[in-house]
């Protein structure tokens, strides 16, 4: 599997107070490893992608993914990613 972009959105119940936070990131798969790019929001991972001309895989507990790629097994990432590419796929077609 290639390269790509992920997005990371991660919600996290803030306590005492209700409601979430949610921290993001944007990250770079290079196939074999994912390195942390910058913090920014989906607008942003879109961006990134776009100019990279790379897919942008969603990543998070609200995609059903926990915790950051980095740490996640290589299978698990290259089925995130093959989840992006046939969105894409299916919105071009």
């Amino acid at each position: 599997m290639g390269e790509a972009i992920i997005y990371v959105e991660e919600a996290r119940e803030r306590r005492g107070k209700g409601g979430a936070t949610r921290d993001s990131g944007i990250w770079f798969w290079t196939g074999d490893t994912a390195r942390f790019v910058e913090y920014g929001g989906h607008r942003r991972a879109e961006e990134f992608a776009r100019d990279a001309g790379l897919p942008l895989a969603l990543w998070g507990e609200p995609y059903g993914y926990p915790g950051v790629p980095k740490d996640a097994p290589k299978a698990t990432v290259e089925r995130c990613i093959a989840e992006a590419e046939e969105r894409a796929r299916r919105r071009s077609g």
